[in-house]
């Protein structure tokens, strides 16, 4: 939810959902007005509104949004009326609230590499870093468009974006050779002004240990940027922690011994203090990921939640109208059979129910660069009741980005009238 200074406040409503070959689709369902106050009872008013619009309150099972107490009480709310739907909290979020915590160790570093970053962003600094990579490449003239490619200009931190400090760092180190190659020519320049920024520069400057720290820090954040999508998330802005933060003297030296592992230590107690309790929706589609399939080594809890999930999905399936199933094909040696009694005899020795999640857990695992989507789609015959489960619950996003995307989006192409 996004909300203006004028008090407008406005939901923004994605789908995620896969189809029957279980191809992923995402689709931006509407951005809708929610009139003031906004508390969890107008919210839910507008989700009941917009589900029964597009008819789509029976199909949905979960919602996912960031932790607002007022988002959070509205979904679960929803979910007393309609049993079927259930609220996640945003995973990216509660990554940016540990992740935030936990930097607190190298605060002095964040903040100096926040200083460098600034200085390059300056159009006279990010001028002189351009000039400095042509060089580097022995071009004279060139047109900008054309040289994008491999022209790097320094990412800005920003504190409400809970990645951006990764994105910043990479570019950051990725244009360290330039920035040291710049140094020498601005403090031998003869323009004052040039000497003025070369020195600066150098004070600014950070050390060996610093630069190799930071890279360090680079490699530890990567996997959950990337696997998280690397879109943006607004966090909860604190004006007492800025305050703090303006009082650190960024010209003392920061001892790097051993900091790397007590940043590693404290993140993973934050994760786990966070993530230790997991919801059986977490715990579901956990099991039904091929790449992974067991959470904690509880694989007898996990698989008995599952099997209460299929009993419910093939009771659906039995009491549904056969005009009104499926029509994709289902091998029928893989379904369970019903005999007329007097036939019941030649059946003492057979198992009666094909058991599909036995049979599923018994596959091995697949690499974890592959896609699940399509491992399912290649097995949905052989287990078409595991399947139809894994179609709702592997879909669910572990982030809230898509809905919040749509407000950046908006932004970046709504912009303020200006007078020419």
């Amino acid at each position: 939810m996004w909300t203006a200074k004028n008090r407008q406040g406005f939901l923004g409503i994605t789908c995620s959902f896969l189809d029957k070959n279980f191809t992923l689709h995402e689709i931006i369902l509407t951005i809708e007005y929610v009139r003031y106050p906004h508390t969890s009872e107008n919210i839910s008013d507008t989700l009941f509104y917009i589900l029964d619009e597009w008819d789509l309150r029976e199909k949905v099972h979960i919602i996912v949004t960031d932790n607002g107490a007022n988002i959070k009480k509205a979904i679960k709310d929803i979910g007393t009326i309609s049993k079927n739907i259930k609220w996640q909290s945003c995973a990216a979020h509660t990554l940016q609230l540990i992740v935030g915590k936990e930097l607190n160790l190298v605060k002095l570093l964040v903040l100096k590499a926040k200083r460098l970053i600034d200085f390059f962003l300056r159009p006279k600094q990010s001028e002189r870093l351009e000039e400095i990579q042509k060089k580097s490449y022995h071009i004279i003239e060139v047109d900008t468009g054309e040289t994008s490619d491999f022209l790097l200009h320094v990412i800005a931190d920003i504190s409400t974006r809970w990645n951006s400090s990764y994105y910043a760092w990479t570019r950051l180190v990725k244009v360290k050779g330039y920035i040291q190659a710049l140094l020498p020519e601005l403090e031998n320049d003869s323009d004052q002004s040039a000497k003025k920024d070369g020195k600066y520069l150098r004070s600014i400057m950070l050390s060996l240990d610093e630069w190799d720290l930071l890279q360090e820090l680079i490699i530890v954040l990567e996997q959950a940027t990337r696997h998280l999508g690397g879109e943006k998330y607004v966090t909860y802005k604190n004006n007492n922690n800025q305050k703090k933060q303006n009082q650190i003297d960024l010209n003392q030296s920061l001892n790097t011994k051993d900091m790397l592992d007590k940043v590693k230590k404290n993140l993973y107690n934050a994760m786990y203090f966070y993530w230790q309790f997991l919801s059986e929706y977490y715990m579901i589609s956990t099991i039904l990921d091929p790449r992974i399939k067991c959470v904690n080594d509880e694989l007898e809890k996990d698989e008995e939640l599952l099997r209460q999930k299929y009993e419910h999905y093939y009771q659906d399936q039995l009491q549904t109208p056969i005009k009104s199933r499926s029509v994709s094909p289902i091998s029928l040696e893989h379904l369970p059979t019903s005999q007329p009694s007097i036939f019941a005899i030649f059946e003492q020795n057979q198992p009666k129910v094909y058991d599909e999640i036995k049979k599923y857990l018994q596959e091995d695992k697949i690499s974890f660069n592959q896609n699940p989507f399509e491992w399912w789609a290649n097995k949905k015959i052989k287990y078409p009741i595991s399947a139809k489960i894994a179609r709702i619950y592997l879909v669910v996003p572990a982030t809230s980005t898509p809905s919040e995307r749509l407000f950046s989006d908006a932004g970046n192409l709504l912009t303020l009238p200006i007078s020419i």
